[in-house]
């Protein structure tokens, strides 16, 4: 509906962009990019706080079980020891527990040390002890490897019980050990304020940070989207700078690279329509001209009404010739042209068109050679290259001078045949060489002895290029011709064609059939 009414209208209708109604930039890239790293360092002080605050108190409390059962299971070994008591001792004050060693038949107490030193059986906790050994699952998971559980014991609190069986002389011992569980309700406390310093700290630099990159990294694009509305109104001259990282200097680079190459094809643009129009005014004002003449002056007089009209239809021929380059280069440059890429005889095409161009250039006082020493076919479309052919050679004539003479070479290599056209004209200079393929590009220092529309060597150019083929120009002009004689030579080379000889299938060899030996001895018996 929207393409219907700006046809009938007339008005080009301006859709909205993707950024109208987002007043308060919340689509924008920096918000976008200021959200993300404070979304980040969000998610980062979360999973500290859930390490640091919720797992803290079961990390110690799994600690505290692995020193003990450590410790247990090193003095399990030396019970029997004469230092033992001593040992025992020690070990109870650096680690802070109580540990009783007893013989389990009797319940009677054999060595006894606290964490305070005391090693006295009549100051030990004895309902203590009684209680947690006494239990049923203080005998359910005591054993001779040493076992670690936790326990909450009535009055007293929550202890880390580590308890051990060993034998000697027929009787039955154990170790047990108890360790008051760590309270690490005041770290939590003080860790969780530490916390929530660290948060917010964290968030306010965060942001900040955030919102500096998402400046640095969000300015050149919106520079970007600046510039390229100008180049979209025709600014030429808009330049895009990075801000030193690689790739917004490398789209910078590329931005400034498609600037340039739209401005050339916007000068050429301009260039082939006043060529154009140049052309097309000449030979209608000339059709115009001599239609009125034939109307008011020689319609009664036969010979110049025929002059006249030949006239007439020449300038319409360079009108079809015109129109027919134009619609030509648009047909292969889309893609739409068709291809028959087969085996070419390309010296006899040569000699063909080299041959046509003799029979026209004589009234011109063109003089045309030709060089073919080629025996080899190429892989080509046979019609596309003598199109090509043609051009070039149009195009030496176009830009021949005092010297009219045209040589067409074709010359073998080892895996292509190369064919050269060369003319005698002013040349080219070096840095105008590669824009001669443009479209709509004319020389400006050469002068033509006829009038075109500059697209003769694009057409030339699209058809190679569709054939893979190598192609190129040498110029000599007058300034850097050094003694040799001036002129241009266009150049191409087309792959040979090569015959594929089919490999022979292998023939299966037929084993000789032994005669049975009834028939060897029949057929001995014949020759006798």
């Amino acid at each position: 509906m929207v393409a219907e009414k700006e046809k009938e209208s007339g008005i080009p209708v301006v859709k909205p962009s993707k950024s109208d109604g987002d007043v308060l930039g919340l689509k924008s890239i920096q918000f976008r990019m200021w959200l993300s790293f404070v979304a980040l360092t969000a998610l980062t002080l979360v999973i500290l706080w859930v390490a640091q605050v919720v797992f803290y108190t079961a990390g110690l409390n799994d600690m505290s079980k692995s020193e003990v059962k450590r410790v247990g299971d090193e003095l399990k070994i030396d019970v029997f020891a004469p230092d033992f008591q001593e040992k025992l001792r020690v070990s109870a004050i650096s680690g802070g527990f109580s540990a009783y060693f007893f013989n389990r038949k009797t319940g009677f107490p054999l060595y006894y040390a606290n964490a305070n030193g005391s090693k006295d059986h009549e100051q030990m906790d004895r309902g203590l002890f009684d209680e947690i050994v006494n239990s049923h699952e203080f005998k359910s998971k005591v054993s001779e490897s040493g076992s670690v559980y936790t326990v909450s014991a009535e009055n007293h609190g929550e202890f880390i019980v580590y308890g051990a069986l060993t034998s000697h002389g027929g009787d039955e011992y154990c170790l047990c050990i108890l360790k008051p569980l760590s309270k690490a309700d005041a770290t939590v406390a003080v860790l969780r304020n530490q916390l929530i310093i660290v948060t917010v700290l964290c968030m306010f630099v965060s942001m900040a940070l955030a919102l500096t990159f998402s400046r640095t990294i969000s300015r050149p694009i919106s520079e970007f989207s600046k510039g390229a509305r100008k180049l979209g109104k025709g600014d030429y001259s808009v330049r895009f700078t990075g801000n030193g990282w690689t790739e917004i200097d490398e789209l910078a680079d590329t931005l400034n690279y498609a600037t340039e190459e739209i401005g050339k094809t916007e000068a050429m643009r301009r260039d082939f329509f006043a060529n154009v129009s140049h052309d097309l005014r000449t030979p209608l004002t000339m059709v115009r001209a001599y239609a009125e003449m034939i109307r008011d002056i020689s319609g009664e007089d036969k010979e110049k009404r025929e002059k006249h009209a030949q006239i007439i239809m020449d300038e319409a021929d360079r009108l079809t010739l015109l129109v027919g380059d134009i619609l030509e280069l648009s047909k292969l440059q889309a893609d739409t042209a068709e291809y028959n890429i087969g085996r070419t005889d390309v010296a006899k095409l040569a000699e063909t068109v080299v041959g046509r161009f003799s029979a026209m250039g004589e009234q011109n006082g063109f003089e045309f050679e030709s060089n073919i020493a080629c025996k080899s076919d190429a892989l080509c479309d046979g019609k596309r290259i003598e199109q090509a052919l043609y051009n070039l050679i149009s195009n030496a004539m176009n830009y021949s001078r005092e010297i009219k003479k045209i040589t067409v070479d074709v010359t073998e290599k080892e895996k292509t045949v190369r064919i050269e056209v060369s003319d005698r004209g002013k040349g080219i200079a070096p840095e105008e060489i590669e824009a001669v393929w443009d479209r709509y590009y004319r020389a400006n220092q050469t002068k033509r002895t006829t009038v075109g529309t500059g697209l003769g060597l694009p057409i030339v150019k699209s058809i190679l290029e569709k054939h893979g083929a190598v192609y190129g120009v040498d110029s000599v002009t007058e300034d850097n011709a050094e003694g040799k004689e001036s002129g241009t030579t266009f150049w191409f080379e087309l792959e040979k064609f090569v015959e594929q000889t089919p490999e022979p299938t292998p023939q299966k060899k037929r084993r000789r059939k032994e005669p049975k030996a009834k028939d060897r001895i029949k057929t001995e018996q014949k020759k006798e």
